[in-house]
């Protein structure tokens, strides 16, 4: 499966709408993307220029966020409740605005 994301993986194919940094101020999607830190499978500096180059600018674009608790990549198998927590302030975040 990893093998197959790194060949089909190679350029960023969403629009500006996707990706919520358009001229509109009313985006396709509200994104958000939760980042591990020293996760095997985003390098740091990957990680780093995926956020300075997409996330969160003057109010437009996905929110970005880097996990400070020091959860695996895996967390679905043992901090589904931590998660579930981040993940439906994200949904009330979406419903609110």
């Amino acid at each position: 499966m990893a093998a197959d994301e790194m060949s089909s993986i190679t350029t960023d194919k969403w629009t500006d709408d996707v990706w919520g940094v358009s001229s509109t101020r009313d985006p396709v999607a509200k994104l958000f993307f939760y980042f591990g830190r020293n996760d095997h499978w985003v390098a740091e500096k990957t990680r780093d220029e995926i956020i300075a180059l997409k996330g969160c600018k003057d109010g437009l674009g996905p929110k970005m966020f880097v996990c400070e608790e020091g959860l695996p990549h895996a967390f679905c198998l043992k901090h589904n409740e931590i998660m579930a927590q981040k993940v439906t302030g994200m949904i009330k975040e979406i419903v609110l605005n």
